[in-house]
């Protein structure tokens, strides 16, 4: 759980009181649904360790969310990690973040909708804006420009990469680097289905022993076997929209513990358009299937 600050005066916790009446009240309330529990805290996962530099993740994803948290941890920050966009409103609201890391595809709101929610409540209440780099599958110069258009600071790729990430944080809050990165490279490998440079980063987040990595593969299987079955049904139904979430979600965790063959079959699904016929995404959740299958004991071997 979420710990509060102790020094949390009276004019923040009315002005925090009175953002969570206008969130429920606000527009966005059409896309919470009668699920949204906005009457309770978020459910926070918090670092242990307590230096000046807070960071929000804002990350539905178990893996990711690993990831990053052991990534930001090796860098020396405190984070909280939420799981939607109706939770990083509360919590931008009533916490005191330096920065927040933003998915843009996320359930209750989207990254997009979220940061505008908080611009607004910045603005009306005249809050510094916090810091919100926006973390998305795509490095097109197209959709960094776009997340600085709707009021987001910067723009990383999935995967994340420690080194461009320490580069990052380190730049938008003007604080100097606890560690020097550099680019995460190591020699091909003989299985084109893995991204060796991207292991070899989960590696050196780790201890010695492997249990890191060990924890990651199975959080990887876990999450995967249950998400590319109900992948299947979708195909097997012609449900296009289900099709393309689903791969969007398996490509994000496919990509963080670096099985580049599962990643690249799930971007072949998010390039199709969603007016292509059922047939052609059929085709392809069959190479998401192949590729899934032919990587799972080369992870296995890595641990």
């Amino acid at each position: 759980m979420r710990h509060t600050d102790d020094d949390l005066d009276e004019e923040q916790t009315r002005s925090a009181e009175e953002s969570e009446r206008r969130y429920r009240d606000l527009e966005v309330t059409e896309h919470l649904g009668d699920s949204a529990e906005l009457e309770t805290r978020p459910q926070i996962e918090t670092s242990p360790a307590a230096p000046a530099r807070r960071v929000l993740v804002v990350e539905d994803n178990p893996l990711s969310q690993q990831v990053l948290a052991r990534q930001l941890a090796t860098l020396g920050f405190v984070y909280d990690i939420v799981a939607d966009g109706g939770e990083a409103f509360i919590s931008v609201t009533r916490g005191r973040y330096d920065l927040v890391l933003m998915d843009l595809q996320m359930p209750v709101l989207d990254g997009p909708s979220v940061t505008r929610l908080i611009r607004q409540w910045e603005k009306e209440h005249g809050t510094p804006p916090v810091k919100i780099v926006a973390v998305t599958v795509s490095a097109s110069a197209a959709d960094r420009l776009r997340c600085l258009a709707i009021g987001m600071d910067d723009h990383l790729p999935k995967p994340l990469r420690i080194g461009d990430l320490s580069s990052v944080l380190n730049r938008l809050l003007d604080s100097s680097p606890s560690a020097v990165f550099a680019p995460e490279r190591s020699e091909p490998g003989s299985h084109p289905e893995l991204d060796h440079s991207m292991i070899e980063g989960l590696r050196a987040l780790g201890d010695d022993d492997g249990t890191f990595l060990r924890g990651l593969v199975r959080q990887f299987r876990a999450d995967s076997d249950a998400r590319l079955a109900r992948l299947e049904r979708a195909a097997e139904d012609g449900d296009i929209f289900a099709i393309r979430a689903l791969a969007h979600a398996l490509c994000g965790s496919s990509a963080n513990i670096g099985a580049a063959g599962v990643t690249a079959a799930c971007r072949a699904i998010e390039a199709l358009s969603p007016d292509d016929d059922a047939s052609h995404y059929q085709n392809v959740v069959l190479r998401v299937r192949s590729a899934y299958d032919d990587v799972l004991p080369l992870l296995d071997g890595l641990t």
